[in-house]
């Protein structure tokens, strides 16, 4: 066996366990081919004796000598049979990816290294059978094997081929129906032939149109042969069913909808049926595994590819690649592949002509003279018997870090056995200039300085946390795995590589040594590299599901109709910028103010000016933005409501989130939107918006800018951009949008539209007026069937809106009323257009009128027909599927067309007096707003301009929400750092 760092080595633990099957056979020296014939085991003793000797010595190619075991009835015996070529042959059982983890590579490379030794000896394996077999002569160098049935390995040592071959199985005779029917199939693909090549299947066929035709089917057939090669040996149902413990047959479902390009809102909301009522998150965790788990078998073809390309494929790689189940898995089995870097102490050893010392060395060869030969004194590496050793070492040591039992022990070594050091890292020569940004951040790296934990407990945040230290260069951070580890490493190697190589002083020495030089130049840097790939794919993976809750929640934040707004965007220099909204979102007024923080003298021009503001259009409601100024305009406003300044006008402030107003408002889309407006103004009514209508201003914002997630900007670009893309697209879905009012921020958010496709929509409604049914989406270009089946159930046509405005189209035709249909109430609910027929089936049986819609005894009605006849009987009558269809198109019917799915979550909290962080003591008592919740804790609003810490560990089981208003107390305040340590009110 060749001894290189893309084939495996077999241990004598290995081999024995084996050798109940395997016989090795040294032929004579002749100019005959020998070729092996299997005979039953009843005929050994008639050819025990001729072999007798030869079965119990080692051959000179190496080979490990066989054992003598008890054979029965049905086993079988090798003997040898001269044919007219010289070939060695060799014949191997296929090997269980299960129970073999130790694979058997080509042998081909022997000839290249013991040319002397081969000659013409033969070795061959076979594995038992129940029937006895016979393998025909090879007729050519690539010759095929007839009676294939299981496979097994032929290689060629000396024309370096590898063949595959099968074995013949038990003659099973087909029926007489069988018959006909293969007959029928074999007929009807010959005529296809025919028919495709233009010959008739009477007529004769000359050879040079057989000749031509041949070449056409053998490159089809191989390349079906190849596609067949690439099938996993998994199944993706069977996959998600066990790592997602769902049903086999939900499994299905869903592999069918996201096959057929459904969206996550139009699958969680109308194919409720087919997956169990699986919640948005839970889709979107299964399609993306699904999606991974179509990555693997598209990596796996393309490694199959690479193998077959360098010639180095085999029954056990070929099984190794197609059971791979994830993308690291298959990127372990092909590092051995992989073409090495010249310069590696390997690869230089190898220029040297070390590798077949090494091969000999590992495998126990014992003369003392097999390195004294390689020793050249006026060569560097080979000059003394000492540096041959090391580079030896070196080619042993790079095979064994390859290994698939190895590369196994780098996975899934023990966590606490792993620690993790985090130390300060010295200061650079740009740290030491900008020292005061350098202390800062290493106040805020306080606790990691000296930090050591297993990697069993590190937490998702703190795994981010480091890798943010690391990035900045305050934190230096190392993977220390225990001694208890190497020792298993250790272990492992003379378990599954030493045996041979330990049975001479001088070979244990070197193995013992390349084992150690393994560990510490190869496997101990290959943990660190994957302990720290998982904890930053753990923490990845954490702060995309917190950002992702954190914005739903926000983007469901319940809107405040029907009231003017006077925003406020707090600033020092610039002064504070405000902006006066009224209820439908129009911009009336807008200015700037410079207030003396320290003065809040009614008497002061802010004061007057903000006061002329807010009596003149009645602005009940503040919105002060959280920014910078945002504690001392805070702190100043409040001062002056408790004065009554804005009296006879009841004044109530709250504070909302500006994080990404700056950035919008910068931005092409405010400028198209407010052209005249100078961006730190149009900052000001983008918090004003917020508190209107939160969906459907924070659209106009990318969802990394809005800072409610966990070390968002450390994930990858990509990624965060698709998971927050798809989160905002379930909230506009499932709060749905008015097709005569929406803008294209809001439509090209709905489930199955696009930018391209809400544009289209806008001019249709431009040139035909309002839309007064869903079905007219169909004339819209660009939306077809599948478009339209995922967005018609998100989108509504209210009457109260078809003749009116919308914004952004001034020019509204004026539509006559006899060319207007009658409206159909159901495209003001949430019914999707499929089940309408459905819904007047159930509204026809409840005996109530669709013209009653919304109205409370529309409600009653319906609810308790269903509630005394049973769904289980009204879905057999209407021709539903199951009761979970009668129970969501009840559930649509009776919210009716006014409802908002916004309007069951806690709106902002608003105050009327504030106070400062210095202001805060130990002990007292705040109604506070949740802002963001992550894995360690919720930050909450207290109305000091400054979010407080509500720690995990003072949840008391509780579990928060964005927007969820609690009441809380101060533990511990640190003005420096500007942290406000909270715990729940009892």
């Amino acid at each position: 066996m060749p001894f290189s760092s893309s084939h495996h080595l077999i241990s004598t633990r290995q081999t024995s366990r084996r050798d109940s099957f395997n016989s090795t056979i040294n032929l004579d020296e002749s100019d005959q081919e020998s070729v092996i014939e299997v005979k039953p085991a009843k005929a050994r003793e008639k050819y025990l004796k001729a072999f007798q000797g030869k079965r119990n010595t080692r051959s000179s190619t190496g080979n490990f000598p066989a054992v003598e075991s008890k054979t029965s009835d049905n086993d079988i015996i090798l003997v040898e049979q001269p044919v007219p070529r010289k070939k060695a042959l060799l014949a191997r059982r296929t090997p269980d990816i299960e129970e073999d983890f130790i694979s058997l590579g080509p042998v081909n490379k022997l000839a290249k290294f013991n040319n002397n030794n081969i000659s013409n000896k033969k070795t061959c394996k076979s594995s038992p059978s129940r029937r006895p077999t016979t393998l025909s002569p090879l007729r050519s160098r690539n010759n095929r094997i007839e009676n294939q049935a299981n496979q097994v390995e032929i290689v060629d040592l000396l024309s370096n081929d590898n063949v595959e071959v099968q074995t013949p199985q038990p003659l099973i005779r087909p029926s007489l129906t069988a018959k006909r029917a293969m007959s029928k199939k074999v007929g009807a693909k010959a005529k296809k032939r025919c028919a495709s090549s233009a010959i008739s299947p009477k007529c004769k066929v000359n050879k040079s149109l057989k000749a031509k035709a041949r070449p056409a089917v053998a490159s089809t057939s191989a390349q079906a042969d190849e596609d067949d090669d690439c099938v996993v040996l998994w199944d993706s149902a069977d996959i998600l069913c066990v790592y997602h413990n769902i049903a086999p047959k939900v499994a299905k479902n869903l592999i069918t909808l996201f096959d057929n390009e459904n969206t996550i809102p139009f699958i969680a909301r109308y194919r409720r049926g087919l997956t169990n009522n699986m919640e948005a998150e839970q889709l979107r965790v299964v399609r993306d595994a699904y999606q991974e788990l179509k990555t693997v078998k598209e990596k796996a073809k393309a490694a199959m590819a690479k193998v077959r390309q360098q010639g180095r494929m085999n029954t056990q790689v070929r099984k190794s690649i197609l059971a791979a189940k994830s993308v690291s898995e298959l990127d372990d089995i092909m590092a051995q592949f992989k073409v090495q870097a010249k310069g590696t102490l390997a690869e230089r050893a190898r220029s040297l002509g070390l590798e077949h010392v090494a091969h000999q060395v590992f495998n126990g060869d014992d003369r003392p003279d097999i390195i004294q030969e390689m020793i050249r004194k006026d060569t560097e590496g080979l000059r003394s018997s000492e540096e041959i050793e090391t580079g030896i070492m070196h080619i042993i040591a790079e095979v064994v870090s390859k290994h698939e039992a190895v590369l196994d022990f780098i996975r899934n070594c023990p966590r606490h056995e792993i620690v993790l050091e985090s130390k300060k890292m010295r200061a650079n020569k740009k740290q030491l200039v900008d020292a005061k940004k350098h202390q800062m951040n290493q106040l805020k790296f306080k606790e990691f300085l000296d930090y050591s934990i297993k990697v069993k407990y590190i937490r998702p945040h703190t795994a981010m946390a480091l890798n943010r230290g690391e990035s900045l260069k305050i934190l230096s951070i190392k993977i220390v795995p225990q001694k208890s580890l190497k020792h298993s490493f250790l272990k492992l190697c003379q378990t599954s590589f030493a045996c041979v190589g330990y049975g001479h002083t001088r070979n244990g020495r070197i193995c013992h040594g390349a084992f150690l030089d393994a560990w510490d130049r190869l496997v101990m840097p290959a943990i660190s590299r994957h302990v720290r790939s998982e904890l930053t794919k753990m923490g990845e993976k954490e702060s995309l599901n917190v950002f992702a809750s954190n914005l739903k929640q926000i983007l469901l934040m319940p809107p405040l109709k029907g009231a003017t707004v006077l925003a406020i965007d707090p600033g020092f220099l610039h002064g504070c910028k405000i902006a006066v909204i009224s209820p439908s979102g129009e911009v009336k007024h807008t200015d700037v103010i410079h207030p003396v923080f320290k003065d809040s003298s009614l008497k002061s021009p802010a004061c007057e000016k903000l006061r002329e503001v807010v009596k003149k259009y009645t602005a009940k409601v503040i919105a002060l933005g959280d920014g910078t100024a945002s504690a001392e305009t805070c702190a100043w406003l409040g001062k002056l409501i408790e004065k009554k300044a804005f009296h006879p006008v009841e004044v109530s402030y709250t504070i909302v989130s500006e994080r990404g107003a700056s950035i919008y408002s910068c931005s092409p889309v405010a400028k198209e939107e407010f052209p005249s407006l100078d961006p730190n103004v149009i900052s000001a009514v983008s918090i004003g918006r917020r508190l209107q209508e939160p969906l459907a201003e924070l659209v106009k914002i990318e969802p990394k800018h809005l800072g409610v997630g966990m070390y968002q900007h450390d994930l990858a670009e990509a990624k965060l951009q698709s998971t927050l893309d798809e989160v905002v697209q379930e909230c506009v879905s499932f709060v749905g949008v008015d097709l005569n009012t929406a803008s294209v921020y809001l439509l090209q958010k709905v489930a199955g539209l696009n930018e391209t496709k809400a544009k289209n929509l806008l001019q249709w409604r431009s040139e035909n007026g309002p839309f007064t049914s869903r079905q007219q989406l169909l004339e819209v270009k660009g939306i077809g069937p599948k478009a339209y089946e995922q967005c018609a159930g998100f989108v509504r046509v209210i009457p109260s809106s078809r003749a009116g405005a919308w914004p952004g189209n001034k020019a509204v035709p004026i539509v006559k009323v006899e060319k207007c249909p009658m409206p159909n109430l159901l495209d003001s609910t949430n019914v999707h257009p499929e089940a309408y027929t459905s819904a007047m089936n159930l509204i026809r049986l409840a005996r109530v009128e669709l013209e009653d819609l919304g109205k409370p005894e529309f409600i009653h009605s319906l609810s308790q027909f269903v509630s005394i006849t049973g769904a289980a009987k009204i879905a057999t009558e209407i021709g539903l599927e199951d009761e979970q269809a009668v129970t969501q198109l009840t559930e649509a019917l009776t919210q009716g067309p006014a409802y908002d799915i916004r309007l069951k979550n806690a709106g902002p909290v608003f105050r009327s007096g504030c106070t400062k962080i210095e202001d805060v003591k130990p002990g007292d008592t705040f109604t506070g707003c949740v802002q963001n919740v992550t894995t360690f804790g919720a930050f909450v609003d207290i109305g000091v301009g400054q979010c407080g810490l509500l720690h995990t560990s003072q949840w008391n089981g509780a579990k928060l929400i964005t927007g969820e208003r609690v009441e809380v107390k101060v533990l511990h305040v640190e003005v420096a750092r500007k942290r406000i340590g909270l715990a729940f009110q009892s």
